[in-house]
């Protein structure tokens, strides 16, 4: 815990959020002069501008979960609360954790930041999202398909920017608790100041999960006898600070820091012929970024420089006992990576009419990503590195009074560092071209069709990865391109009743995946060609003051082109799913959600024989009751797969089964005097 207590002290000094905060997104019809959808969120440089006219509906191609939301829906992370949305599904790993696919893209072809900042494992380019709390979090935004191109590189079937609390907003202490008995407690604390042009944020969150229960449908198997799940302890500590400085009207300097640290069980595969004992002793994540944002009438410009380390211990032990590190097999894996980059964004509004303004955008930053490790204490030490690069150019504007316009393109080049292995990357230089139209045919009717041209250069994992010997490494493994289609549409049938629906096609070339050489050995290839595409629709209404509904459905079919029926198969694209939530007010200051979900079945590939087969549909119900008791506490009961439905959204690895939780909140002072009745709208 030394270097916790180092990043809360550094914290407490000097601390910063990045420019690129996204801002507030509302339901209203677009007004006369703003962009496109898509790129609104993310033209906002700093905290203290994103105020004023909100940005219009853009269908289902960007969608913000708000606190409110996210309580509502349940979950208890970031990855089980992005989980409910129809366009995101997540599940279990072998490696016990909780990884993201969004329309068909896995999460490492997403782009994921917190407040603005790219962050991800460098090794794999992902991180496990289930390991960052909901109590420090203020909104999620997620982009998808065809987004803008201005939130960087990487982001192959869109992008997620989780936003914390932001200094000096919102009330000035909120204490949070919920605990399951028995098995799991967590807490989250959060303070705020402000004096003068000074603000100043400290948060904490702790998390400690002695193990979840199994659904008593579960029936026992040679790796899980039911009951408690195996190895499925957790336990973390997050930590977060910030600071901004309103220079003048014009100008603001932000900073911020936040560390997660913990210690997490790896549950072993229930139907696994080969049991593994492994243990995340140490996992960690630290990160701080700098900023400086100006903005005026016409021009805008924010520029960010961030840094982060990311690291972990994995002990595979001999036995369940988790003890012993005696035989060949057993051992410590030790990771340490680290990213330094920095981007800059530039908006300048010119030839303004009657209609609005056309804009000129700019995007410019570049990263370096080292990943340095060590397979065992006895192996030597592996170091590989890679530089990514990007610069974007985009003009939008109007055309005419109902008819909004966007290009613009994005160049992404990699320079790769040496690896240990013979063979490496080329440099690559990739372009990516992107238009959109937005069509308002009457004031509460938005139509976007946009397309979008990316690329994802393949992670370090990828090219040099042995996975203990059961993967090939291939280190000339080269980038894959995604062309992204969506036609969106948006219909304010009244003020409380808003319908959203999209269809999208995306078609990746050169798509990274493994490909079996032999029983027991893949390898991450260039295989060929996949298509996903689908629909997606959503429903907010209240029909009345005591009635609130938000429904999502979605259909994805995903296939591989480059192979015949069945081997076009890809692994855990559910067919469809669907999500319904229903809040009631029966009283003042009491809401009753009830949260119904359904996922269609997928198609996976059995890891120990490499056979396909297909798990079946499933649903849960989850259900909420929050009580405001005086002014600043409420009160909650909640529980999760109530009907203890036996789940397994990933072979071999089920999902919780019923779990009841209450907890408590105090925020000083009241900050919402309505806060039970905000609801979807």
């Amino acid at each position: 815990m030394m270097r916790f207590a180092g990043i809360i002290a550094a914290a407490a000094v000097f601390v910063c959020v990045p420019a690129n905060a996204v801002a507030q997104e509302s339901g209203t019809s677009a007004p006369k002069g703003e962009p496109p959808a898509g790129v609104h969120d993310q033209d906002r440089p700093l905290e203290v501008v994103v105020r004023g006219r909100r940005p219009g509906t853009r269908g289902t191609t960007v969608e913000k979960i708000d606190r409110t939301m996210l309580d509502r829906l349940g979950g208890t992370s970031v990855s089980e609360a992005l989980d409910r949305l129809p366009s995101m599904t997540s599940g279990f790993s072998a490696r016990g954790e909780r990884i993201l696919s969004l329309r068909g893209f896995d999460q490492r072809q997403i782009l994921v930041t917190i407040d603005g900042v790219p962050i991800q494992v460098p090794y794999d380019g992902q991180l496990d999202l289930g390991k960052f709390p909901l109590g420090l979090v203020d909104h999620i935004t997620v982009v998808k398909g065809a987004g803008s191109l201005l939130y960087g590189p990487n982001g192959l079937g869109g992008a997620i920017d989780i936003a914390t609390r932001r200094p000096g907003e919102g009330p000035s202490v909120v204490l949070s608790t919920e605990t399951a008995p028995l098995h799991s407690q967590r807490a989250s604390a959060v303070g705020t100041a402000r004096k003068g042009p000074i603000a100043v944020l400290a948060g904490a969150a702790f998390d400690n999960q002695l193990y979840f229960p199994m659904s008593g449908a579960f029936s026992p198997t040679y790796n899980e006898d039911g009951g408690r799940r195996e190895n499925s302890d957790r336990r973390s500590l997050t930590a977060m600070g910030k600071a901004a400085w309103d220079a003048d009207a014009h100008n603001q300097v932000v900073a911020s820091a936040w560390h997660l640290d913990g210690r997490f069980g790896v549950p072993p595969g229930v139907y696994d012929l080969t049991r593994k004992f492994w243990r995340w002793t140490d996992w960690y994540v630290d990160s701080c970024a700098v900023a400086h944002g100006y903005r005026d009438s016409r021009f805008a410009i924010d520029e960010t420089l961030y840094y982060s380390l990311v690291g972990n211990t994995l002990d595979i032990y001999d036995n369940a006992s988790y003890s012993t590190q005696l035989l060949p097999a057993s051992g410590t894996s030790t990771y340490a990576d680290r990213t330094l980059g920095g981007n800059a964004r530039l908006s300048y509004r010119f030839a303004c009419g009657e209609d609005g303004c056309v804009t000129a955008r700019g995007w410019f930053g570049g990263k370096k990503d080292w990943h340095r490790s060590q397979s065992a204490s006895v192996a030597p030490w592996i170091e590989v590195g890679t530089t990514t690069l990007t610069g974007a150019a985009q003009l939008d504007g109007p055309l005419g009074k109902r008819v909004q316009w966007l290009a613009g393109t994005q160049v992404d080049a990699e320079l790769p560092g040496r690896g240990p292995l013979a063979g490496q990357p080329d440099r690559a230089v990739a372009l990516g071209p992107m238009a959109a139209l937005t069509w308002q045919p009457a004031e509460p009717i938005d139509v976007t069709a946009s397309v979008a041209r990316r690329t994802r250069f393949p992670t370090l994992k990828e090219r040099f990865s042995s996975a203990f010997g059961n993967l090939e490494p291939n280190p000339t493994l080269a980038a894959e391109h995604a062309t992204n289609l969506a036609l969106d549409g948006s219909w304010r049938v009244m003020r409380k009743l808003r319908l959203d629906a999209g269809v999208f096609d995306s078609e990746v070339r050169a798509l990274v995946i493994k490909v079996p050489l032999d029983a027991q050995t893949q390898q991450w290839q260039n295989a060929g060609r996949a298509r996903f595409y689908g629909v997606e629709a959503l429903l907010r209404a209240s029909p009345a003051r005591w009635l609130e509904l938000w429904a999502g459905w979605a259909a994805l079919h995903a296939r591989r082109l480059d192979q015949p029926t069945p081997a076009n198969m890809i692994a855990y694209k559910p067919g469809q799913k669907a999500t319904v939530a229903v809040t009631v007010f029966p009283v003042s200051d009491v809401a009753l959600t009830l949260v119904g979900r359904y996922v269609g079945s997928q198609d996976f590939q059995n890891f120990d024989t490499s056979r396909w087969g297909m798990l079946g549909g499933y649903r849960m119900l989850d259900a909420r009751l929050d009580v405001r008791a005086v002014d600043g506490l409420r009160v909650w009961v909640r529980g999760t797969n109530l009907t203890d439905a036996n789940v397994m959204s990933e072979y071999s690895f089920p999902e919780h089964g019923r779990e009841l939780f209450a907890g408590m909140s105090l925020a000083w002072p009241d900050w919402d005097d309505d806060e039970t009745s905000r609801g979807w709208l």
